[in-house]
């Protein structure tokens, strides 16, 4: 392969993410988070881990910036402020005509879908 065919490849999606929490600069398991969401001037990650147990941690990164570097097999955008990874969704939920909420496994957040992404979810 050329070498301009090798530099305009797609790196390989992002595995670590580093979160400062307080002096300490946290390094959470890509693999291990269960969404992403838009909060003012940060992002909030929510992470499962089974080592460690549940945790948040806020970062600078913004959701589009992130968005990129991820794995889109494993993370779906379904609202302009949440990324989730799809392993951690239990059910989706019509509220009315035009809201939906995601449930997730274990944990009690529930999380907007918007209607843009709501064609994402439809029963087979």
């Amino acid at each position: 392969m050329s070498q301009l065919g090798q530099s305009l490849r797609k790196p390989a999606p992002l595995s670590v993410i580093q979160a400062a929490v307080g002096k300490e600069v946290k390094l959470l398991r890509v693999e291990h988070v269960v969404f992403f969401e838009a909060d003012s001037r940060y992002t909030r990650v929510v992470v499962d881990d089974p080592v460690t147990g549940p945790s948040e941690a806020l970062i600078r990164t913004p959701l589009k910036e992130l968005l990129a570097q991820l794995d889109p097999d494993q993370f779906w955008q379904v609202h302009r402020s949440v990324i989730v990874n799809h392993h951690h969704i239990a059910s989706a939920v019509r509220v009315d005509e035009g809201t939906m909420v995601l449930t997730l496994r274990g944990r009690p957040d529930r999380l907007p879908v918007s209607r843009h992404f709501q064609g994402m979810f439809k029963g087979q």
